[in-house]
C-alpha cells in the first residue's frame, strides 16, 4: 500500500510546548537545551561519536508504556520514525543502526494503557476498557484480566468495518496467554511489525543498570539540582512554560515487600531521602542501591539516562512533552559519563481516505486539523428536495388536515370525546407526514455525501473527541483498516529532517 502526501504543515507553527516550538524554529536558546535539530549531518557526527566512546555501533530509541492491544496511533508513528531515522543514518536498510523500542512496563499507571478508542460501525467514538484498578504494581506484574478474552471480542466487534480485520484479530489472538501486560504489548508490537524491525527492552531484565544510575543520581543530587535550576533559569527567562516539574516529580521508586512501587523523594537539599515517607540518608540509600538491597525503577529523567546507559543512542523519537523534559534529562549526562542523543519529533499524521476527499470538498472543509462533529453539523447544507415528492406530501398533508377537521367537526355533534380523540389522531398523521419528509431529506443528503451520517463519520475519524486522530484512536483502527503493510507505509513516509503534521491519504482495499 502507499500512502499520498496531501498536506505538510511545520511543527514549530502546530500547538505544543513553547520550548519544542523555539527549538524546532531554531532558537540558540532552545538549543542549548534539547541540542541541535533534527538533520543529517550531525546526526551522522553524534553516531559517530557515541560508537567511537563506547565501542560499539550507535542505535535509535523509542519507546512507550506498555499498553492493551497496542495503544493509541501515535504509538505506530514513534515506530515508523525510529526506523526512518536509522535507515537515514546508514543510507541502506541493510546496515541501518538497530531499532530498539523501550517498553516501560515498570510504569504503574494502568488507568492509562488499560482501554483504546474505536471508531464503531455506527461512526461513534467508542470506549472499551479492561477496567484495571489502581494498586501500584508494575505493568509487568499485571496479569490480563479474566475478562480480557470478552474486551477483544467487543473490541474487534466493535471496529469499524476493515478489509483486514478478521485477519489481525487471528495475529493478535495469541497476545491474550500472555503472562502480563508488558508481555502481550511485547507480543502486538512483534505482531505487527516486520520480523527484524526492532527489539524491545524493559528495564526489569536491567536491574544492575538501574541500581548504578539510581545511586549515582543519589550520590550527586546536588549537581543535579544546580543543572536543573540553570534549566528552570534559562526557561524562565525565555518564557517558555514547560509540561513537567522535576522537582515535585518523583524521581525514581523502589519495589517494596509486596512487589508494589513506593515513591522516593528528595529531602533537605538531597542528604536525606524519604522512601514511601520514611527518611533514610543519601549514603545508606546509595549502598542499599549498589549492593542490590533494594530495586530501583527509575522515573521519566532517569530513564532517558538509563537508556543511553545500556544501549549506544545516537537518536531518540518522542512527542512533543517527551521532547520538553528532555531538556532536565540531557543536563545529567555530563554527571553519568555519557555522550547524549539527538533529538527526533516522532511521525505527525493524519490519515485519510481518498474516497473522502470529495466528501470533504463538498462540506467546504478547510482546515481537516481543526475539524470538529459540531462544525460539520454546522455546515450541512440545505436538502433538495425533488419538487414531485414535496408536492405529494404537502398534498398529504393538506388531505390529513382537512379530513380530520371534518370529521372532527361531525363528531362533536355526536360526542364530544370523540371529537377530541379524532383532534389527536389527525395530528399525529400531521407529525407522521413530516417525520417522513425529514426522514426523505436525510437519505437525500446521505446519497450526496453531505448528510449528517457522513459529518459524523468524517469527523470522527479525523478529528476523534475533536482531538488529533493520531492520539485518540487506536493503533489497531488504522491496521485494521489498511492492512499489515501500514507500518512500512508510515516509515516511507517519513521526513526525519523536516518536522511537520504530515496529512496522508490512503486508497482502500
Amino acid at each position: 500500500m502507499e500512502l499520498s502526501l496531501l498536506e505538510s504543515r511545520p511543527l514549530a507553527d502546530q500547538p505544543g510546548p513553547a520550548l519544542v516550538r523555539a527549538w524546532l524554529r531554531g532558537e540558540p536558546r532552545a538549543a542549548r537545551l534539547l541540542g541541535p535539530t533534527p538533520e543529517l549531518g550531525a546526526l551522522r557526527t553524534r553516531a559517530d561519536a557515541i560508537a567511537v566512546h563506547r565501542g560499539e555501533a550507535a542505535c535509535v530509541v523509542t519507546g512507550q508504556q506498555s499498553h492493551w492491544l497496542g495503544g493509541p496511533a501515535f504509538v505506530l508513528l514513534k515506530i515508523a520514525m525510529a526506523r526512518a531515522v536509522a535507515q537515514a543514518l546508514a543510507g541502506t536498510a541493510e546496515t541501518a543502526p538497530t531499532v530498539w523500542f523501550w517498553s516501560h512496563s515498570d510504569d504503574a499507571d494502568a488507568s492509562e494503557v488499560d482501554h483504546l478508542h474505536v471508531v464503531n460501525q455506527h461512526f461513534d467514538v467508542q470506549r472499551l476498557s479492561l477496567g484495571l484498578q489502581p494498586d501500584r504494581r508494575p505493568l509487568y506484574a499485571r496479569p490480563l484480566p479474566e475478562n480480557a478474552p470478552a474486551v477483544f471480542a467487543a473490541t474487534f466487534e466493535a471496529l469499524l468495518e476493515g478489509p483486514q480485520k478478521a485477519a489481525l484479530a487471528e495475529r493478535l489472538r495469541p497476545t491474550l496467554a500472555a503472562a502480563n501486560l508488558a508481555d502481550h504489548f511485547a507480543g502486538w508490537l512483534g505482531a505487527t511489525h516486520p520480523a527484524g524491525a526492532l527489539r524491545v527492552i524493559e528495564p526489569r531484565s536491567e536491574r544492575s543498570a538501574c541500581a548504578a544510575v539510581v545511586a549515582r543520581f543519589v550520590r550527586r543530587y546536588r549537581e543535579v539540582a544546580a543543572r536543573w535550576s540553570e534549566v528552570d533559569r534559562l526557561c524562565r527567562d525565555a518564557a517558555w512554560d514547560l509540561p513537567f516539574d522535576p522537582w515535585s516529580a518523583t524521581p525514581f521508586f523502589v519495589l517494596d515487600a509486596e512487589q508494589r512501587r513506593a515513591p522516593v523523594r528528595v529531602v533537605d537539599d538531597g542528604d536525606l531521602w524519604s522512601i514511601d515517607g520514611q527518611e533514610i540518608s543519601a549514603d545508606e540509600l546509595a549502598l542499599k542501591l549498589e549492593n542490590g538491597l533494594v530495586t530501583a525503577i527509575p522515573g521519566a529523567l532517569l530513564r532517558v539516562v538509563l537508556q543511553s546507559h545500556l544501549l549506544p543512542v545516537s537518536a531518540y523519537i518522542g512527542g512533543p512533552s517527551e521532547l520538553a523534559y528532555q531538556a532536565y534529562a540531557l543536563c545529567l549526562f555530563e554527571l553519568f559519563d555519557q555522550i547524549p542523543p539527538l533529538l527526533v519529533p516522532r511521525l505527525h499524521a493524519t490519515l485519510v481516505s481518498a474516497a473522502s476527499l470529495p466528501q470533504i470538498q463538498r462540506f467546504g472543509v478547510r482546515d481537516l486539523l481543526a475539524l470538529s462533529h459540531e462544525k460539520l453539523l454546522a455546515a450541512l447544507p440545505e436538502p433538495t428536495e425533488d419538487p414531485r415528492v414535496r408536492a405529494l406530501l404537502d398534498e398529504l398533508a393538506g388531505t390529513v388536515r382537512r379530513v380530520h377537521a371534518e370529521l372532527a367537526e361531525r363528531a362533536q355533534g355526536l360526542d364530544s370525546s370523540l371529537a377530541r380523540s379524532l383532534e389527536q389522531s389527525g395530528a399525529q398523521m400531521a407529525d407522521q407526514v413530516e417525520k417522513t419528509r425529514s426522514r426523505i431529506a436525510k437519505v437525500t443528503q446521505n446519497r450526496a455525501g453531505t448528510g449528517s451520517r457522513q459529518a459524523r463519520k468524517l469527523a470522527h475519524w479525523i478529528r476523534p473527541l475533536e482531538q488529533p486522530q493520531e492520539r485518540v484512536l487506536a493503533a489497531i483502527q488504522l491496521l485494521a483498516r489498511l492492512g499489515p503493510e501500514l507500518p512500512e507505509a508510515l516509515m516511507s513516509s517519513c521526513a526525519p529532517f523536516e518536522p511537520a503534521h504530515r496529512i496522508l491519504s490512503f486508497e482502500e482495499t
